[in-house]
């Protein structure tokens, strides 16, 4: 079931991607939703996803540990503010502390799993494309 949704998305932004760009918008104008605030309904397109660092089935941006969630969260709300998107849907964010290989300690981080978002009904000429 994983496999097919990570195709269907993928299948999502390239036709998003290969499609004209959606015009900017200003950031204060992309919605915001945290984790447990919206169910994942079936009239969106995925116009971006964080995708910085992927292990396994999980996909992340990473920050500094002194970023604090508002400013994860602006950072993000900046970028899908400049493909368009209507939405900025926080699946995850957390704090985590790590080894290298040899065992040394690494810098904590901030790590956030995010996808930006277009209404199909807002947009109708993306749902051609879906």
């Amino acid at each position: 079931m994983r496999i097919l949704s990570a195709v269907l998305v993928m299948l999502a932004v390239l036709a998003c991607s290969s499609s004209s760009k959606l015009p900017q918008v200003a950031p204060e104008d992309v919605e915001v939703y945290m984790p447990g605030m919206v169910a994942m309904a079936e009239n969106h397109i995925v116009v971006w996803e964080t995708r910085q660092v992927v292990v396994g089935d999980e996909a992340w941006n990473t920050y500094p540990s002194s970023y604090s969630d508002d400013q994860i969260v602006q950072d993000l709300r900046e970028e899908a503010a400049m493909r368009g998107a209507d939405a900025l849907l926080i699946d995850r964010i957390y704090r985590i502390t790590h080894t290298d290989p040899l065992g040394e300690s690494l810098p904590p981080e901030a790590r956030v799993i995010a996808r930006a978002v277009c209404f199909l009904d807002r947009h109708p000429e993306l749902a051609e494309k879906k």
